[in-house]
């Protein structure tokens, strides 16, 4: 009788593992997020990474052209009529907030390149740039 009482404790420690739902491995922040992305993944995989409170600092925006030049700066193409949350567009630019409307001039932003939802690259801004950044994005403007 001893045994058949056994069998049910056996399974919960088995099955124990398999009801975890992962959530300690997602990235609560941008440093994590940083060493988990690798180039080619796509939006959603990008995003599956990330915990539902991280999502919340993340804002994607539509581009037309994203270009790294020669010296390390980077290029933007806004897409005219876009706003934040748009993807109908060739790049996307997701721009993660460590605090949302932080005015904190010593945060910067990580960032994360999309051509067609495929991550093409990521890189840390200063605020001010990150701010210069949005702006344009944000605009039917074109210039870097």
């Amino acid at each position: 009788m001893k045994n058949w009482l056994l069998i049910p404790a056996l399974l919960i420690i088995l099955l124990l593992p398999l009801s975890c739902n992962g959530t300690a491995d997602l990235a609560g922040d941008s440093i994590e997020l940083e060493r988990a992305v690798r180039d080619g993944m796509t939006l959603n995989e990008v995003y599956a990474l990330m915990t539902p409170e991280f999502k919340n600092r993340a804002v994607i925006y539509p581009a037309l052209n994203i270009t790294q030049l020669s010296d390390g700066r980077w290029e933007f193409a806004a897409k005219e009529g876009s706003e934040p949350g748009d993807k109908d567009a060739p790049y996307q630019v997701l721009i993660i907030y460590s605090l949302i409307y932080s005015q904190d001039v010593t945060e910067g932003r990580y960032m994360l390149f999309f051509e067609n939802e495929s991550l093409i690259e990521d890189a840390w801004f200063e605020y001010e740039a990150a701010l210069d950044i949005e702006k344009l994005l944000w605009t039917t403007e074109t210039t870097d």
